[in-house]
């Protein structure tokens, strides 16, 4: 029986013995409610991770690999723009940023690392 319906049901018995019947069982107190089971969250291991991103192409992969590799939340990742990151380059203008980050159309520099990196898929692969 799920827990809701057991929770469901011994309300109602003690809103039936307390409140209609007007009878206080002092043992009905001490009944311990059922609690949802505690399940641990679901950790893809690296084979699997990998595997998804294997079958993923273009910007839906892009938006995969920016939210394993950052922990942003999805509508975050969707409303992200360049002038947004910071590489830590210390540059005042974007432009000089896109030059030395290897952002695709722009040539250049060493690229940004990324904990996708190794994962051997992808616009990050190297």
């Amino acid at each position: 029986m799920a827990v809701s319906t057991q929770r469901q049901a011994l309300s109602a018995i003690l809103f039936l013995y307390r409140h209609v019947l007007k009878i206080q069982l002092d043992w009905l107190d001490d009944v311990v409610r059922a609690r949802q089971p505690r399940r641990p969250p679901a950790i893809l291991s690296r084979d699997e991770v990998t595997a998804i991103l294997s079958h993923l192409q273009g910007t839906a992969q892009l938006v995969v690999l920016l939210l394993y590799g950052t922990g942003m939340r999805i509508l975050e990742c969707l409303r992200l723009r360049v002038q947004d990151l910071d590489f830590d380059l210390g540059h005042k203008d974007v432009k000089t940023t896109m030059i030395y980050t290897h952002i695709p159309g722009n040539s250049g520099g060493r690229g940004v690392t990324s904990p996708a990196d190794t994962l051997g898929t992808g616009p990050c692969a190297r």
